[in-house]
């Protein structure tokens, strides 16, 4: 570890970690991805440590102004960092450095290299992309990426902006024409960017061309002054991300060049005339998939941060009844329902984590594929993405809130830094695609694969099992539960509720119901198949990994807690296809059994994720566990402390103790 010791380590914690049963580092290499990689995090890490620009006060001190402001200097000085280094052209080094420099800041240029950047490289044709990619790399232009409006969000065909056509001078006309149709949410949008990529409806010759992507510019390069027929600004204070500044934009009859529509997949030529090359409707789902795949991966790092400041706290907070008189009270993590409580949310991140590696893997070999034009795994793709978007979104705030839970009052202060992160992975959870829709999106991909298997088709691998027939549910007595066994139960209950639900729908089809109506009436039971689908693909990432692991300690501590994810998946699910009592208590007991195997290394499983204080921004969840000293220092840096009186007690409180009426004042 190279988490700096401020003071002594706390003797409570240095016996936890002596409790390790498997090899830390080397379980860090696999998260990570390699030795190298922990190796240049670990280097990043430091030059980030060593530069005084990137040290400030605590941002729960500042107004939203402050933060803000500071998040644009950070933002901006990471970039300049990055290219002093030449670290710009690597991904993985980029992405470390932000993450370290801006531990709870939201960067206001985030969507920047998130979507702006990703969708000239998707969406552009070659002579567009030379005249417009280099200068989003070089930061000689901001952008981001305006889709979503005030009154539609995942419905894209509902989107209400237009971009009609004029011939007589070669260049569109991008208009908002009512007030849901201005582009509301898009990060950056209400003072940092001066670009934005805008989706539209095309109209040209009299004809609507559906949905399609321009490259508008909205503020001076110079000035950085609004330009004419562009309003946009800030849509104020928010549940969490306060350091970005997320926008709102209304088109008044802007006019922009034929050439800054988008181009690689369609086109409208000099006289009107609109062209096609592929089918574009899918490929504009490209952006919106690698970006889900990256909230997947958010979401596990963002349990992994809460589980690691609560772990820690839990073993230093001691709290309870003693065992025997003169013995010291209990620590947290020794009551059997709070190791339950964290050591779910651990397994829930590792499930993810590995999950996220798969998608994102999955996106990068079908992505060249669908730019030249061959679609056939897009649909997997996207509703995986959606899917797992919407699990791991939903899964990572109510793993950090139940982190934040398990330390009581000081979860509930800013100190502890889970509130802020709780805020921050939050709006996950709406913004690309709400997450009840998104898990619809992949029932309704799921609801296709079943009539597809029944014609005897081929469906991808993900959806494959759907082929399978069906078989009597898996007994869970009388052997033992192993990994596979409960990943075959899961697969099982998968495919058993996607088949009932099928035949529901069916039925109502065959009773002459419109196709949109029959699909609503089985929608709450299709969300319950969709996470379905999804658990049974994080549970089967999850052993992949750990089977992979060459170290066979750390093989069997990760195939322990794969065995909790998975057991946990089946007794919450237990409902869903009536689980039998025996079977339910027999699941039960092993969940007992693994608490007891996990507990020694509940700090190691956390630690091997390697997050330094800095990255931690906890008071209660630091290395070194000396919380109480910590907390108190962290108190008297309070503006209010600033004066031993504040002036309210002048102001007001004085003249009411004395029996003057407040509305004199």
């Amino acid at each position: 570890m190279t988490n700096p010791v401020v003071q002594k380590v706390n003797p409570m914690l240095t016996e936890e970690r002596a409790k390790a049963s498997f090899p830390v580092e080397e379980l860090t290499y696999i998260l990570d991805g390699g030795k190298f990689n922990t190796e240049k995090r670990r280097e990043i890490e430091e030059l980030v440590t060593k530069d005084p620009n990137f040290e400030h006060p605590p941002i729960q001190f500042m107004t939203r102004e402050q933060q803000y402001s500071l998040a644009v200097k950070k933002a901006l000085l990471v970039q300049q960092r990055l290219k002093e280094l030449d670290m710009l052209d690597d991904p993985y080094a980029s992405y470390f450095f932000r993450r370290i420099a801006m531990p709870r800041e939201v960067s206001p240029i985030g969507l920047h290299w998130v979507m702006f950047v990703p969708t000239l490289m998707g969406q552009c044709s070659d002579e567009q992309r030379e005249r417009w990619l280099q200068r989003a790399l070089n930061y000689e232009i901001i952008g981001t990426y305006a889709q979503t409006e005030m009154g539609h969000g995942t419905f894209l065909r509902g989107i209400e902006t237009t971009a009609t056509y004029d011939p007589s001078s070669q260049q569109f006309v991008l208009h908002s024409p009512t007030t849901t149709s201005i582009k509301w949410w898009p990060g950056g949008l209400g003072k940092t960017c001066n670009y934005a990529v805008v989706v539209a409806q095309l109209h040209t010759q009299g004809r609507c061309h559906g949905v399609h992507m321009f490259l508008v510019q909205l503020r001076d390069e110079s000035t950085h002054r609004s330009l004419p027929g562009v309003v946009c600004g800030d849509i104020g204070p928010k549940m969490g991300y306060h350091t970005i500044d997320n926008g709102f934009l209304q088109l008044n009859s802007v006019r922009i060049p034929r050439e800054n529509m988008l181009m690689r997949n369609a086109e409208v030529q000099p006289d009107g005339t609109y062209v096609r090359r592929v089918s574009n409707e899918k490929l504009t789902y490209g952006t919106m998939v690698f970006v889900r795949s990256l909230i997947v991966s958010d979401a596990a790092r963002g349990i992994s941060e809460a589980a690691t400041i609560a772990v820690r706290y839990a073993c230093v907070r001691r709290q309870g009844e003693p065992s025997s008189p003169g013995a010291p009270e209990p620590r947290l993590l020794d009551y059997p329902v709070h190791q339950y409580r964290l050591l779910t949310c651990v397994a829930n991140c590792y499930g993810l984590w590995f999950a996220s590696e798969v998608l994102r893997d999955l996106y990068f070999t079908v992505q060249p594929d669908v730019l030249e034009g061959r679609t056939e795994r897009l649909p997997e793709t996207h509703a995986l993405s959606a899917g797992l978007k919407a699990v791991g979104s939903n899964r990572g705030a109510a793993c950090v809130e139940e982190c934040r839970r398990c330390c009581g009052g000081f979860g509930f202060s800013e100190a502890s830094g889970l509130p802020k992160i709780y805020n921050d992975i939050n709006p996950a959870c709406t913004y690309e695609g709400e997450n009840t829709v998104m898990l619809l999106q992949t029932g309704r991909h799921l609801l296709k694969c079943v009539e597809r298997a029944r014609r005897g088709e081929q469906l991808a691998p993900s959806d494959a099992y759907i082929r399978s027939r069906p078989t009597p549910q898996p007994k869970l007595a009388g052997g033992p539960l192993t990994a596979d066994l409960l990943l075959c139960w899961l697969r099982w209950r998968s495919l058993s509720m996607l088949l009932e639900v099928s035949g529901r729908f069916n039925s109502f089809i065959e009773q002459r119901q419109a196709w949109a109506d029959a699909f609503q009436a089985v929608s709450r039971r299709l969300t319950r198949c969709a996470e379905a689908h999804c658990i049974l693909y994080v549970g089967q990432a999850f052993l992949d990994s750990a089977k992979a692991a060459e170290n066979p300690k750390i093989c069997g501590v990760l195939t322990s807690l794969c065995r909790l994810f998975l057991l946990n998946e089946v007794v919450s699910g237990a409902g869903d296809v009536q689980l039998s009592r025996s079977d339910l208590a027999r699941c039960q007991d092993a969940i007992d059994s693994l608490l007891t195997e996990l507990r020694p290394n509940a700090v190691a499983l956390v630690e091997a994720f390697d997050l330094p204080d800095r990255m931690l921004c906890s008071v209660i969840g630091r290395y070194d566990g000396q919380v109480y000293e910590a907390m108190l220092q962290w108190a008297r840096q309070s503006p209010l402390n600033a004066t031993d009186v504040h002036e309210s007690y002048e102001l007001y409180t004085r003249q009411f103790l004395a029996g003057r009426s407040l509305a004199k004042l």
